[in-house]
């Protein structure tokens, strides 16, 4: 294994060398700071950027292209990271040894480039088609957390604790906020990624790293050049200790307890606090919530704890009776 960087006006390459796997994955990462109310958009864009392109204006037309390049993958995703929102378009395609092909390394490169670089643009607006069909599939990723007890649970409680807050923010946005997307809308945030980013290139794999270096140097235009440190933590405004129950159509009831944190050190964000984490609740039978929980005295029909470094709180979740649930507090404190 090896470890190479690059470094170019205006991006950088972080490369890993490796025989490991037949695959390579590349990801190209848009680092930027945006109104969290409009985080939405960029999530929509971003699903836009994925499902056709100028050249590929159909879905259909951008697989069958995928399937020539030997069934290559290409997606994108959007996470935040506390004030910071990361937009990754990620590609994954058969390493070139496998290939006969000799121009099957540029080849794979100069289209993921142009799968970000060329959007669905005609006349100065994005094809109204794609978008309509994006919408009815944002449509119905939206609600699709209420089909789980304790997916509801995250996101109702988050948004009692921390209403009107980037920590409660669905990148999904509302059915309303989609339905009132405008190719205006997806055009100024486009040039706002692109100009206002610093943009990172991740890579992993099993070919020539020089090559695909000077590839991007080739295919990648991106002229402006960011050197801004975003922000990547927050914390969000809780009360020092409260209460909420809601009531809910569900028969499991979910006991959810936030323990929100200031004032720490990268190290102990970062490391020390995922030590504990894992101790406290995420380490299988041998976790204190488990023994505590479920072996001692059986309470809860699942249990954890999910850690946000970038949000500063830890969240331990149970699946229980609701007549458990004062024994259930008892216990995770005791935890």
């Amino acid at each position: 294994m090896q470890y190479k960087q690059y470094e170019f006006d205006s991006f950088n390459i972080f490369a890993i060398q490796t025989k490991r796997f037949k695959n390579v994955h590349v990801d190209v990462n848009f680092i930027s700071e945006i109104p969290f109310e409009r985080a939405y958009i960029r999530c929509f864009l971003l699903s836009m950027l994925s499902y056709s392109t100028h050249n590929y204006p159909t879905k259909r037309e951008l697989l069958i292209e995928l399937e020539k390049l030997y069934n290559s993958d290409f997606y994108t995703n959007i996470t935040r990271f506390g004030h910071s929102y990361v937009s990754t378009f990620s590609f994954d395609f058969l390493s070139p040894k496998y290939v006969k092909e000799k121009n099957f390394l540029e080849d794979c490169i100069s289209f993921f480039c142009e799968q970000i670089l060329q959007p669905n643009v005609v006349d100065g607006k994005f094809d109204s088609k794609s978008m309509e069909i994006v919408k009815k599939l944002k449509h119905s990723l939206i609600d699709r957390y209420k089909e789980d007890p304790l997916s509801y649970a995250f996101v109702d409680s988050k948004d009692v604790l921390f209403k009107d807050e980037i920590v409660s923010t669905s990148l999904m946005g509302t059915h309303e906020q989609v339905d009132g997307i405008s190719s205006d809308d997806l055009l100024k945030d486009y040039d706002d990624m692109f100009t206002n980013s610093k943009v990172v290139i991740m890579l992993i794999g099993d070919c020539n790293m020089d090559l695909v270096a000077n590839y991007f140097k080739k295919y990648f235009e991106k002229k402006t050049i960011v050197e801004k440190d975003f922000v990547s933590t927050c914390v969000g405004n809780i009360k020092k200790s409260f209460d909420v129950v809601k009531q809910s159509k569900y028969v499991q009831s979910e006991l959810l307890m936030y323990l929100q944190f200031e004032d720490i050190s990268y190290f102990e964000r970062y490391a020390v606090a995922n030590v504990y984490a894992n101790i406290l609740g995420n380490a299988n039978q041998s976790d204190k919530l488990t023994k505590y929980l479920r072996i001692q005295t059986p309470l809860v029909y699942r249990n954890g704890i999910k850690y946000y470094p970038s949000d500063s709180y830890f969240l331990i979740y149970t699946s229980l009776s609701a007549d458990n649930i004062p024994l259930a507090i008892k216990a995770i404190k005791r935890s």
